[in-house]
């Protein structure tokens, strides 16, 4: 396993990977745990604060070319992003993290080190 964040990632990605790298090795979790799952975390993460900015940028409701409203698909990824990350967390264990983050009304910077 490596410490360094793959280089394919994008910034974002990359220090997430970082966080929760060292986040799971203060918990002693990282024998556990596979890169690859880090990684796959991480593009989540990222991919979760682009559908944020587009959200921000257009609003949950956008309207299609015929005129009707319809959800904004970024809404859509991002909660796909949040489950997925949310199940990630639970297989390594850290459930209890993702509940107390969200019971505390966390801000961005939690989750993305690990909760």
């Amino acid at each position: 396993m490596s410490k360094t964040a793959p280089k394919h990632l994008d910034d974002i990605a990359k220090t997430t990977y970082k966080q929760v790298w060292a986040v799971l090795e203060s918990l002693g979790k990282l024998h556990d745990i596979d890169a690859n799952t880090i990684e796959l975390y991480a593009s989540l993460y990222s991919t979760y604060r682009i559908a944020q900015a587009e959200l921000q940028k257009s609003g949950p409701i956008i309207f299609a070319k015929n005129g009707y409203p319809m959800q904004n698909p970024a809404a859509s990824l991002s909660s796909t992003c949040v489950k997925e990350m949310r199940g990630i967390l639970r297989d390594w264990g850290v459930s209890k993290i993702v509940d107390r983050v969200e019971s505390d009304s966390a801000s961005e910077a939690k989750w993305h080190g690990l909760a």
